[in-house]
């Protein structure tokens, strides 16, 4: 009997030098602190008692903001960082193009990212306002396009979109391009189809371009995204010239990395498979 007792005993003991400690940790961790406190005891001596209070809160003096204290947790790493914001990126935060071509969405206020495409075209967009965004691009240090255009809702998933390109001719010769297109996105940010309707302001012989784009959202981290363009060298042939793009947008990092595969489509001659790639960098 006398050593069951003393079972009892001992593990009672190491129960609540094991519960002492945990409980100071989760307090610790809440913002509070041991203090000595004086008390007045029956006998008018003074009895000093510790107790768990707050941890005090500056004020920051250049601003509204409250600094709080760095915690540490039970194994001395630190459990609070730096006050400081650091915004976490959705794929729907890109949802502006798709792998060139614009959507109907814009980039918001003060909002931008640098886009590197197969490793030798830099690109670089900005959102002056929440409808307003400018944009550019080099091949080779070369200036390549300058983009302009305004986008605008007009229900919850249908939004239209107006630009303006300018580039240097693919063909060569030095010469610059005027384009002016017109956006349509049907759906979501996460889920949407666009067609683009655009044309040469210098040549109007020359049939209209289209693309047909879209893109999918499987999760947090992937989605399936295309993009196609179809037009035509001159009315009087018809000779074709389509681009076909297919492949995936994978977040990580907070940066989207799109791979694909394009196709291209010359007077019904198929080429293919063309690896494509890119990666941006938002800002």
């Amino acid at each position: 009997m006398k050593t069951l007792k003393l079972i009892c005993f001992v593990c009672a003991f190491l129960l609540i030098n094991q519960f002492i400690p945990a409980q100071e940790s989760v307090l610790k961790l809440k913002g509070m602190h041991l203090e000595k406190k004086a008390v007045i005891g029956e006998t008018g001596d003074t009895v000093y008692q510790n107790e768990w209070v707050k941890d005090s809160i500056p004020e920051n003096p250049d601003s509204n903001t409250k600094v709080y204290p760095d915690l540490k947790n039970e194994r001395g790493n630190p459990a609070m960082k730096e006050q400081k914001e650091k915004k976490i990126y959705t794929l729907e935060d890109f949802s502006s193009r798709y792998f060139f071509s614009p959507s109907g969405y814009g980039l918001k206020k003060h909002e931008g990212y640098y886009q590197c495409s197969e490793v030798f075209l830099q690109s670089l967009y900005y959102g002056l306002t929440d409808n307003v965004s400018l944009g550019g691009g080099s091949l080779l240090l070369y200036p390549a396009y300058f983009s302009a255009r305004t986008s605008f809702e007009f229900t919850g998933d249908l939004h239209f979109g107006v630009g303006y390109l300018l580039l240097n001719d693919p063909s060569g010769g030095g010469k610059l391009v005027n384009v002016v297109y017109a956006t349509m996105t049907i759906g979501s940010r996460a889920r949407n189809i666009s067609i683009n309707y655009g044309g040469n302001l210098d040549d109007v012989s020359k049939l209209p371009i289209y693309t047909v784009n879209g893109f999918y959202k499987l999760n947090n981290y992937l989605g399936l995204v295309t993009e196609n363009w179809i037009f035509s060298i001159n009315r009087d042939n018809l000779t074709s010239f389509n681009l076909y793009t297919a492949g995936i947008r994978i977040l990580a990092w907070n940066v989207p990395i799109d791979l694909g595969i394009m196709a291209i489509d010359h007077s019904n001659q198929i080429i293919w498979p063309i690896p494509v790639g890119s990666f941006s960098i938002p800002f």
